[in-house]
């Protein structure tokens, strides 16, 4: 079974606890803007303000996409589970609900991202270690036991190989329960074009086949699932591999107008599919520059699809961010420290603006979540709610030089980077984000800054508290969340005797089907669904769809 331990982490530092005399504060910025000013003022703000800024609600959404934002109604206070086994998470998942979670993100482990079945060689030691083996529908059943799916948001955090098949899981699921697919509420990250760009060795399928995959979700969601986010366009991930913040939301853009022409030239009308799109950004500690991020990355979302893309529906036109506080930022040094981190995180994400909310827990740089740890991460958002008093009043920073000023900075440079993608693709931004992919552009970039932050705590330049600077010679006693392993065992007994009690004519007849819709260029969705209902494997029904679209092979660059 999944368990506590107590364990004395040893942490061993030569580095005074107070910093000498003469080492002054240096303020290094995550946006690559320089040195930044001692004041701002009028005359670092030029803007039009009904033009740039307006009203929260309105075009172009820089103070928010609802007249009321969380004066309204607040963020969805969403939290990751996943560990063990599919029982080990149902227990969790009820946890975290008791506790006053309002919407839910799973998380399953690398050979659930990766297509594989628990019981496949490449498999074993790492089954239930990074999150909860899905193998089968009778695992999401067993996971989402008692939860009322139809009345609460679930967000699968899934944009790999597994993807089309989970949500397809998802859905069968719901349909055995009689739920109309019309009211469900949640997301599919279905993000395919990140992983390329900032976990190239994780990626499956190759990026045109993924781009296959996000329009068939596009196309199937716009007619079944209407309140269904069909991709999560994430910017998280470059983020956690190094990116600057400009890079991390050019990127993300830089994909999401991929995604939208790949839309367009699936047959589907913008207005059709755009409503629906989300977007998945990080934040980190740094409240400012993160707060302009969102602020400046509405704007341009707005711009994009009004001027590029004629999308007229307002929905078309916003953009809805869920803000996953970093992991990059945590310690493994005095961790309880991370709790004040992951508070300005989501500090940051909440001024800025955001829909939803995650921070991570205070053991995320020693292993999975304890319950402690997930209660105090829920905790920390509901004192940001209820106690500090910045739901009073909607876009508190709105009209701080500071912050308008960053605002537009980062709003110019991530446009002249969108600019660079579109030039290398000869006009055309989706050939410049697939050549980018394959040239190695996004990955150089991503690791260039992820050097460049990591020499600055090497050098102090950069002062990461209890790592580089105020640190101690520690025994620092913590629980942590081990695995037993015990349970990857338990997961492939429990595969076998699925195997053994279906109908395994039903089963190959099924995958049959998905190999003809994809040979036929045919939505893929619709068979998949079909292979789920007959309880075929996730292992099994990836192992056709890389069969028929490929699989992704590294550059050398990688």
């Amino acid at each position: 079974m999944g368990k506590t331990k107590n364990n004395i982490i040893k942490v061993k530092r030569k580095v005074a606890d107070r910093a000498p005399e003469d080492v002054g504060l240096q303020y290094i910025s995550t946006v690559g803007l320089g040195e930044k000013k001692l004041l701002y003022g009028p005359s670092d703000v030029d803007d039009d303000y009904s033009r740039n800024l307006g009203l929260p609600g309105e075009y172009p959404y820089t103070r928010g996409i609802y007249p009321t934002m969380h004066r309204g109604q607040l963020w969805s206070m969403r939290e990751l589970f996943g560990f063990g086994s599919p029982e080990e998470t149902n227990r969790r998942l009820k946890f975290i609900l008791d506790s006053g979670a309002t919407a839910l993100s799973p998380c399953h482990d690398i050979p659930t991202h990766m297509g594989l079945d628990s019981d496949n060689p490449l498999s074993e030691g790492e089954v239930g270690r990074g999150g909860v083996p899905i193998d089968s529908l009778e695992d999401m059943e067993i996971v989402y036991e008692g939860i009322p799916i139809e009345k609460i948001r679930v967000d699968l955090l899934e944009s790999n190989a597994s993807s089309p098949v989970l949500l397809a899981m998802f859905i069968v699921l719901a349909q055995k329960r009689g739920i109309n697919l019309e009211i469900l509420r949640g997301s599919i990250q279905n993000n395919y074009l990140e992983l390329y760009e900032s976990m190239p060795k994780f990626a499956v399928y190759p990026p045109r086949a993924g781009l296959k995959i996000v329009t068939d979700t596009f196309v199937y969601c716009t007619k079944h699932m209407p309140f269904w986010t069909t991709i999560n366009i994430n910017g998280h991930f470059s983020s956690e591999a190094g990116a600057t913040i400009v890079h991390e939301m050019a990127f993300c853009l830089a994909n999401a107008m991929t995604y939208v022409q790949s839309g367009i030239e699936a047959g589907l009308s913008v207005d059709d599919f755009a409503p629906r799109i989300g977007f998945y950004a990080s934040a980190r500690t740094n409240i400012f520059e993160e707060v302009a991020k969102y602020r400046a990355s509405r704007r341009l979302w707005a711009k994009i699809m009004k001027e590029r893309f004629g999308a007229k529906d307002q929905r078309s036109l916003t953009m809805k961010i869920h803000c996953q506080c970093s992991a990059y930022t945590y310690t493994a040094q005095q961790p309880k420290n991370n709790i004040i981190r992951g508070t300005l995180e989501a500090l940051a994400g909440i001024l800025g603006g955001a829909q939803s909310v995650a921070i991570n827990s205070m053991d995320e740089a020693l292993s999975l979540p304890t319950e402690e740890g997930a209660r105090i991460a829920l905790r920390t958002q509901q004192i940001l709610a209820y106690e500090s008093g910045i739901t009073e009043t909607i876009d508190p920073l709105g009209g701080s030089y500071y912050v308008e000023a960053l605002t537009n900075q980062i709003e110019n440079k991530v446009k002249d980077i969108l600019n660079e993608i579109e030039k290398m693709g000869d006009g055309d931004i989706k050939n410049g984000v697939i050549k980018g992919i394959e040239n190695g552009w996004f990955i150089k970039h991503v690791r260039n800054s992820a050097y460049d932050f990591s020499r600055e705590i090497a050098s102090g330049q950069r002062v990461i508290v209890g790592q580089n600077r105020f640190t101690v010679d520690e025994e620092i006693p913590i629980e942590i969340q081990e695995i037993d392993p015990s349970l990857e065992e338990a997961q492939k007994k429990k595969l076998a005797r699925l195997r053994e009690r279906r109908d395994n004519e039903k089963v190959e007849d099924t995958l049959n089907k998905v190999r003809a819709t994809i040979r036929q260029g045919g939505n893929m969705i619709y068979p998949i669904i079909e292979a789920v209902t007959s309880y075929a494997t996730l292992g099994e029904i990836c192992s056709v769809m890389k069969e028929e679209l490929g699989e992704y092979v590294p550059s050398a660059y990688l």
